[in-house]
C-alpha cells in the first residue's frame, strides 16, 4: 500500500484507532508531511476547558484561602490582595494562562528537544518535532477531560493549593509517561534511528523534564 493510499484512507476513525493501537503509522506521515496546527489547537481547547472548569469551582475555596492570608493586614491591604486573587482565578486569566502556556510550552519543550536530538546526531526538522510533541500530547488532552468530568461531577478543583504530592502526581503520572512513549515511537518512525537510541533518548528527556516541572511546581509550595 502507498503513502498516498494510507494518507487518503486514514478517517478520523483510522486516526483515533491508530493512536492507541498502532500510533507509529500516525507518525510516519510526518517524514514528509509535518503537520501540527489541529492537534496543537486541540491541546489548547482542552486547556482552556479545564482551566474554566477548575476556576469555577474554585472560587469558595480561594475565597477562604484569602481570609486567613490576609489576617493582620490593613483593610486596603485585604482588599487589595483579594482582587489580585480573584482576577487570577477568573476565567479569563485562566483562559489566557492556559492558551499562553501550552504554547509556549510546546515550541519550547520542542526546541529543547530538537538541540538534543541535533547533539544525539539524529537529523530532524524543527517542524517534524513540534508535529511529533503535539500528537504524543493528544495523551494531555484525555487527562484533561477526564479532570475536568471528574471537577464537574465533584464539584471540587484539583490541584488549586500546592502541595508536594500534588505537584508530582501532576508532573509524573500514567499520561506523561505515556506522552513519552509516544514521542519514542515518534522519534523511531520519523527519523528512521533505532529502537534503543531512540528509548535512550526519551528516557532522558523524560527525566529532564519532569524535573524541571517539578522543580518549578515545587517553588510554589508553601
Amino acid at each position: 500500500m502507498s503513502e498516498n493510499t494510507v494518507e487518503q484512507k486514514l478517517t478520523l476513525k483510522d486516526r483515533i484507532k491508530y493512536f492507541f493501537i498502532n500510533p507509529k503509522i500516525l507518525f510516519e506521515r510526518f517524514i514528509d508531511k509535518p503537520k501540527y496546527g489541529i492537534n496543537l489547537l486541540i491541546l489548547i481547547l482542552s486547556s482552556v476547558l479545564y482551566s474554566v472548569i477548575s476556576s469555577k469551582f474554585s472560587k469558595d475555596l480561594m475565597k477562604n484561602l484569602m481570609e486567613s492570608q490576609t489576617k493582620g493586614l490593613t483593610p486596603q491591604q485585604a482588599e487589595a490582595t483579594k482582587k489580585i486573587a480573584e482576577f487570577t482565578t477568573s476565567p479569563i486569566f485562566g483562559s489566557i494562562s492556559a492558551i499562553l502556556g501550552i504554547i509556549i510550552g510546546v515550541f519550547f519543550t520542542s526546541l529543547i528537544l530538537f538541540l538534543i536530538l541535533k547533539v544525539s546526531k539524529i537529523s530532524l526538522k524543527y517542524k517534524q518535532i513540534v508535529s511529533i510533541y503535539t500528537l504524543a500530547s493528544i495523551t494531555t488532552v484525555i487527562y484533561n477531560v477526564i479532570q475536568s468530568i471528574y471537577v464537574l461531577i465533584s464539584q471540587k478543583p484539583i490541584g488549586t493549593i500546592k502541595t508536594v504530592t500534588s505537584v508530582i502526581s501532576s508532573s509524573i503520572n500514567v499520561f506523561s509517561i505515556w506522552k513519552y512513549v509516544l514521542i519514542g515511537i515518534g522519534i523511531y518512525a520519523v527519523s528512521k534511528t533505532s529502537k534503543k537510541k531512540a528509548a535512550i533518548i526519551t528516557i532522558i528527556c523524560f527525566i529532564l523534564f519532569s524535573a524541571i516541572l517539578i522543580a518549578s511546581g515545587l517553588s510554589a509550595v508553601k
